[in-house]
This record gives C-alpha cells, structure tokens and sequence, in this order.
C-alpha cells in the first residue's frame, strides 16, 4: 500500500496514471477513500494468508 501511495502520487506518476486510464480529480474524489482502502487491505491480508499455506511446503 505504501508502495502505491508514492507510485500514484501526482507528483510521481499519479497524473500519467489518470491521464491514461481517462480519470479526472472529480471522478476520484467522487469515491470512497475509507472503503477502497478497507477492502484493498481486507484482500491483501486474505491474500498474505493463502500465499503462506502456498510457499510453506512442510506437512504435520
């Protein structure tokens, strides 16, 4: 998440980002921060679960 915080900052490839996709600051304030940032962390931590049991290979 930190990761994309500074990736997607205008500053750094965030308009180059919004250009391409056809976003404007409208449309994106237009959204909820509080629940894409919940679900986005609600998926990652379901996904750092079920990579442990896939990269952990030992039984008992």
């Amino acid at each position: 998440m930190a990761l994309g915080f500074i990736w997607y900052h205008p500053k750094v490839l965030g308009t180059v980002w919004m250009t391409e996709t056809g976003l404007t600051e409208e449309k994106m304030k237009a959204g909820n921060m509080a629940l894409i940032f919940g679900i986005s962390f609600i998926l990652a931590f379901m996904l750092s679960l079920s990579l442990t049991n896939q990269v952990i290979h030992q039984l008992g």
